[in-house]
């Protein structure tokens, strides 16, 4: 196994544990845990998408790697980062 399946492998650990916490505990989106998961999440698919298709060659056309690699770098945008800093120094 490459170094990227067993980080995929425990993001999927890790949203599905808090999927199961919140439906049986009935957590909501506003709850800190969600934001945090939410947010590793969307760091390690935007960093994964942003870099790997960027870097590595894939066999691809060039286009459609700088494509994906934008659309990584659009799902780091798309972080709330105030939200972030507020759950956790407020």
């Amino acid at each position: 196994m490459r170094g990227y399946h067993i980080l995929f492998f425990l993001l999927k650990a890790a949203i599905s544990i808090h999927l199961l916490v919140i439906l049986f505990m009935g957590k909501n989106r506003q709850d800190w845990g969600y934001i945090i998961d939410e947010t590793i999440f969307k760091l390690a698919i935007g960093l994964f998408l942003g870099f790997y298709f960027f870097v590595y060659p894939s066999g691809l056309d060039l286009e459609d790697q700088i494509l994906i690699s934008i659309a990584g770098f659009v799902i780091l945008y798309d972080i709330n980062w105030e939200r972030i800093y507020q759950e956790i120094w407020q």
